[in-house]
């Protein structure tokens, strides 16, 4: 065989292993932020969220329109809070554990629960993690203790002390 054949060869099985590498690095890629929980906007009828240090806050449906006590969420708030419960993503599961203190989680530092029509959810926000720069979080219907994606907002959606919340629709 040539060396220009040889040479050939060998280009063809570096890019095959090349090509192989990448795509399974995708798949990990892909599977690495793991569905918690998806919630629709449409199968919501109420959400109630308290933080450690505030009163408890209802938003509820009326007419189509959302509203904390009698004001009506502006599309700023309203959006954060429907983008950050319609895909809840974790980067890492932890099934086991010994105690949910240890991630903020009894007491939690918010707690979110969620009416929709395909039946209620209780989530729990925890501490923040600074190595992974991500939130714990607990979905009632998983025994599993999540890390939350980094770029999730579910923690800043829901983290408002209740009065400035509700001053902030005010205005």
């Amino acid at each position: 065989m040539s060396k220009k054949v040889k040479i050939i060869l060998l280009a063809v099985v570096v890019l095959a292993l090349a090509g192989t590498l990448y795509f399974l690095n995708a798949d990990i890629n892909t599977n690495k932020n793991q569905v918690v929980l998806e919630i629709a906007e449409t199968e919501v009828n109420k959400i109630t969220f308290k933080t450690f240090y505030s009163r408890e806050a209802v938003i509820t449906k009326e007419n189509n329109l959302w509203k904390c006590e009698d004001v009506y969420l502006k599309d700023a708030f309203k959006n954060d809070i429907f983008n950050s419960i319609s895909a809840i993503r974790a980067i890492k599961e932890i099934k086991t554990y010994d105690d949910l203190k240890a991630y903020g989680l009894d007491p939690a530092n918010v707690v979110v629960k969620v009416e929709t029509t395909k039946g209620d959810y209780e989530i729990l926000i925890g501490d923040y993690n600074p190595i992974e720069k991500a939130y714990y979080v607990k979905v009632s219907n998983s025994e599993s203790v999540y890390l939350l994606e980094p770029e999730s907002k579910l923690n800043y959606a829901f983290n408002y002390d209740t009065d400035a919340f509700i001053e902030g629709q005010k205005k």
